[in-house]
């Protein structure tokens, strides 16, 4: 086993590394009240941007998650950081829809193996006794960086020098982060176990297919990420657009939101190991209907903090992807697919979540008006409650040796 002290270095800097890949991609939806203008885009064209991004994600979580099972982490991991900083600062020199809609897709393509690799990563090298937390620290990252953090300080930067230099601060950090992995992090000793037996098969990976509990995954992962970036995307846009707020107010306002899906998340995590993981998720899913619907009340604008206050309350979003789209994932299957299941729920969630709904908010959006894909937004979040109640959470002592093919005992 791992030493602790170990651990929490890893833990810190797998913290850092989602936290700033994270903040990449969520750039250009904070950045849009700067750059819908400058480019003279569309509200299309603005869901187009994402929706590629997620595409190029799609693509590569799921073969590249899976490469990472055969050929270890690293090897997939720090090539994956590296061009993501270098993507991301070529965003911020783009003088045009095409060319920032091509680099937009690339940095998917660059930036969806850092999510399988990283959360199997983090899990394999931790005991058995923090393995829940540590996913949970590192995957806060992409919220405290990426959605507390990020939008507070790109659209500062945007409003004092100009928003290329947003996306160069943005993928500086990334570089860095992916030159301390390659020097420090240690090939987890339980990939290595695994290499040593024989590797995963296309037979194994076709299992998963037949694993009905990773389907409701996928399908909580479609309705949770219709729910993300649909919120993150068009949430700024709405409050400065048509309820006149400053971007760097409504920069806030989603600060805080994300500054929520940490804190609240982190105690709902916390509560599933005493009333379960299905009730903390439940409530979770019930609590994200309310947050887009919120930005539609002009009551709660007056002043701007009650919004932000409560829009706080409301995300859960290092909760919901901890139990579901990491553990409930990875622990449905066998330990020498996790990554590709975790890339298998990405890539799905992806597929649907966050490249087709993105472009159906968008002409929605540009049909109808921003109130349109806001929600879409909470519909998505209805789904997710669905799905989640007849979702099952395993113990991890549960386990199988093989692919799950019947229930277990639910957590």
């Amino acid at each position: 086993m791992y030493t602790r002290r170990y651990e929490l270095g890893l833990m810190a800097l797998l913290f850092i590394a989602w936290g700033t890949v994270f903040m990449d991609r969520m750039t250009l939806p904070f950045l849009s009240p700067y750059i819908k203008p400058a480019l003279g885009l569309s509200d299309s064209q603005l869901g187009n941007l994402n929706a590629v991004l997620a595409l190029g994600w799609a693509a590569s979580t799921f073969t590249l998650g899976a490469l990472s099972d055969r050929i270890g982490r690293k090897p997939v991991l720090v090539p994956a950081l590296i061009i993501v900083a270098v993507l991301t600062a070529l965003s911020g020199i783009a003088k045009d829809y095409e060319s920032l809609l091509i680099v937009r897709g690339l940095l998917g393509l660059a930036e969806g193996p850092v999510w399988a690799t990283m959360a199997a990563l983090i899990s394999e090298s931790s005991s058995e006794r923090t393995r829940g937390a540590n996913v949970a620290v590192v995957l806060s990252g992409g919220t405290i960086v990426g959605l507390a953090i990020a939008p507070v300080l790109v659209t500062q930067i945007a409003s004092i020098i100009n928003w290329h230099a947003a996306f160069f601060v943005a993928g500086g950090p990334v570089l860095v982060v992916g030159v301390l992995v390659m020097l420090f992090v240690h090939e987890p000793r339980a990939s290595q176990l695994h290499h040593q037996q024989p590797k995963p098969t296309l037979k194994d990976f076709k299992d998963l297919v037949r694993t009905p509990n990773l389907w409701l995954c996928a399908i909580a992962a479609s309705a949770f990420m219709s729910w993300l970036y649909l919120f993150n995307a068009f949430g700024p846009l709405y409050m400065v657009e048509v309820r006149h707020l400053d971007p760097r107010m409504a920069g806030m306002v989603m600060g805080v939101s994300g500054a929520g899906g940490v804190v609240v998340g982190f105690l709902m995590v916390w509560l599933a190991g005493r009333i379960g993981r299905k009730p903390a998720a439940l409530a979770m899913a019930a609590f994200s209907i309310a947050a887009p619907l919120m930005l539609l009340l002009p009551s709660l604008y007056s002043p701007p903090w009650l919004l932000a206050g409560l829009q706080f309350l409301t995300n859960c979003g290092v909760g919901m992807t901890t139990l579901v789209l990491v553990m409930a994932a990875a622990e449905s299957v066998s330990p020498t697919t996790a990554a590709a299941a975790i890339g298998a729920v990405s890539m799905f969630g992806e597929i649907v979540g966050a490249t087709a709904m993105p472009a159906v908010g968008g002409a929605l959006a540009s049909r109808y008006g921003l109130q349109a894909p806001l929600l879409l937004a909470a519909a998505g979040a209805v789904v997710l409650t669905l799905a989640v109640a007849f979702l099952r959470f395993y113990r991890t002592s549960d386990v199988p040796a093989a692919p799950v093919t019947q229930a277990h005992s639910v957590a």
